[in-house]
């Protein structure tokens, strides 16, 4: 295989692979010119066409990838579930057609309203291991209290996590941050 970076000179270039160099001229459109390259590489070409310049990001593009590198494990440890003492494990995940948190949130507000005047009140809930379990208002409401605390300690946790990233003077520092410390245990 041959690699090749394409385009006009000075832009940005693609990365075409041929299994033979006599495939390449289908590919260049009037004006570009090509490049053999090593290998995949995200770059552009010289001002004169003749050589390609491989793309370095510099320390604030390796902070914004490692923010969305942290969001990512935020969302996913927000919806890695909770365990509610007396009750047993709950979902806290989002998905097509479901979202957990959402679902909490709205039953222990309406837990919250009947906890006084209707003690017989209680709901179905299905349960992280896709047990059913009825759930009275008081215990409803314990649901929604802990998914609220949990989803507050993987804010608090990853907002930490961006302040470091943030405050990386360099590649090496920022390698260095864990971005899966400080969160809750999972359940």
């Amino acid at each position: 295989m041959v690699m090749y970076a394409i385009g006009l000179p000075g832009g940005e270039a693609r990365i075409c692979e041929f299994p033979v160099a006599d495939d390449l001229a289908a590919k260049i459109r009037p004006g570009e010119v090509a490049v053999e390259i090593d290998g995949w590489a995200e770059g552009r070409l010289s001002e004169d066409g003749t050589a390609f310049i491989l793309h370095v990001p510099g320390l604030d593009e390796l902070k914004a990838a490692r923010r969305e590198e942290a969001k990512r494990v935020r969302r996913k440890r927000i919806g890695q579930g909770i365990t509610v003492a007396g009750i047993g494990a709950i979902q806290t995940d989002s998905g097509p057609g479901r979202d957990s948190l959402a679902a909490i949130e709205r039953y222990a507000s309406l837990a919250a309203r009947h906890l006084d005047d209707d003690p017989a009140w209680s709901i179905e809930w299905t349960l992280a291991d896709d047990n059913e379990a009825t759930l009275d208002a008081a215990q409803m409401m314990a649901v929604g209290d802990a998914a609220s605390a949990h989803e507050q300690a993987c804010r608090t946790a990853a907002n930490a996590i961006f302040t470091l990233i943030d405050a990386a003077v360099d590649e090496a520092a920022l390698a260095a941050i864990d971005i899966t410390a400080g969160y809750p245990p999972l359940p």
